[in-house]
């Protein structure tokens, strides 16, 4: 009996520690995580939520270049003390242009080609925003409950080729979704 319980001792001692020892664990992969705590925001009023821009009907040839709408987006009930706000456009810029959007339908059947869109400042001077990028500051004229600040923005179609000539354009329809942020100081 004491050769049997001799020869199974390491055997025994393998399944003990096996059981015993804790599991082990490697890791996979990372998870990052940010954010930013303000103290209060502003409410974005309800039409402001979707803003649609509509250019309608455009004639496919140089005289593109140019045509564009302004937008505003209305900022409610901002914190007393709220001073200035950016806001932040989101979306997929053209290759080779980190300031026009590129149409979401690009290259499928029936999209216009070589024509994007381009966000701008309206103040100090129209200048373009970035893909990806933050206006110029807006001084938030009125704070606290009951306040209505006015965010204006340009919203333009371009002509990717423009600058001359009357290469026409190929034709179709540009669709494009740009997402918002409203980043407080």
């Amino acid at each position: 009996m004491i050769a049997t319980v001799r020869k199974r001792m390491p055997l025994l001692t393998l399944f003990s520690a096996a059981i015993l020892s804790p599991s082990l664990y490697a890791a996979d992969g990372n998870i990052n995580v940010t954010g930013r705590v303000v103290e209060n925001a502003c409410v974005v009023a309800a039409e402001s939520k979707n803003i649609m821009v509509d250019f309608g009907v455009q004639a496919g040839n140089s005289s593109l270049g140019g045509r564009g709408y302004w937008e505003t987006i209305r900022l409610l009930d901002c914190p007393s003390g709220a001073k200035q706000v950016k806001i932040r456009f989101e979306g997929t810029a053209i290759s080779g242009n980190e300031y026009i959007f590129a149409p979401d339908n690009q290259g499928q059947p029936g999209a216009a080609q070589n024509v994007g869109f381009t966000i701008y400042n309206r103040y100090p001077i129209d200048t373009d925003i970035k893909v990806n990028g933050e206006s110029q500051p807006y001084e938030l004229e009125n704070s606290g409950s009951g306040s209505v600040n006015e965010l204006d923005f340009g919203v333009m179609l371009r002509w990717l080729n423009g600058g001359g000539g009357s290469q026409s354009i190929p034709l179709g329809e540009a669709t494009s979704t740009i997402q918002f942020s409203i980043l407080y100081n």
